[in-house]
């Protein structure tokens, strides 16, 4: 089980909201497929949506000051997400 602490670190976002968490030892920097437990509510059907109608939503994590973005690509399986397109950026306040 994941602590509730570790859940914050793991989570990430599609247009503001969270879609869910990474179930990896490493948040993902490349392209792959990444295990991953989702959130039941709107992000997560959102981005769901688009997956299933043909688009590839761009989602994101926040790590030690860089917001790293993501090409979802296809959502093929239950719990696991095929990513692409990976951008770092330092986040400015």
């Amino acid at each position: 089980m994941i602590e509730e602490h570790d859940r914050k670190h793991r989570e990430f976002y599609f247009n503001g909201g969270p879609v869910g968490i990474f179930l990896g030892s490493e948040m993902p920097l490349t392209p792959g497929r990444y295990k991953y437990e989702l959130y039941r509510g709107g992000s997560h059907y959102k981005m769901q949506v688009l997956c299933r109608t043909g688009y590839s939503p761009r989602c994101y994590y926040d790590k030690d000051g860089v917001r790293v973005s993501f090409t979802v690509q296809i959502c093929s399986e239950y719990g696991i997400l095929d990513l692409s397109d990976f951008v770092q950026m330092p986040i400015t306040t």
